[in-house]
């Protein structure tokens, strides 16, 4: 028979810090997704269609310069994705976001969206998140 692993008073005490942490984030993030839920937008929504990937946004636009994007008239773009980094600057924020084809990153302009939108939506948006982008 193979001996047993002699546990340590270490081994058996329970990480109560993490724990609490792990709990003031989950009441944290369902005091969000009930702000969202009363301000009218929808937690789960399953409409949303995204009609292109990532990746293939990438291959078809990564090697033009600023300007030749700026001429092109087929640049609007519905993506959906994990947010992996989110950068915030008052009025403005970039935020990355990956689908299981790749990473861009976005820019969100608060006078773009709506300062209503920005406010009540966006900025409550977390790394972590899944959302669509128009």
């Amino acid at each position: 028979m193979a001996d047993k692993p002699v546990k340590s008073e270490k081994d058996t005490e329970a990480p109560s810090q993490p724990l609490l942490d792990e709990n003031h984030l989950i009441r944290q993030r369902r005091k969000k997704a009930a702000e969202l839920k009363a301000a009218g937008y929808p937690l789960f929504p399953n409409t949303f269609r995204p009609r292109d990937q990532i990746q293939e946004i990438r291959d078809r636009y990564e090697r033009l310069d600023g300007s030749q994007l700026e001429s092109r008239q087929d640049t609007k773009f519905t993506v959906a994705g994990r947010i992996m980094a989110l950068r915030s600057f008052g009025k403005a924020a970039f935020l990355n976001l990956e689908d299981r084809t790749g990473n861009i990153q976005c820019h969100v302009q608060r006078d773009v969206l709506g300062a209503e939108t920005y406010n009540t939506l966006f900025k409550r948006l977390e790394v972590g998140d899944i959302i669509g982008v128009l």
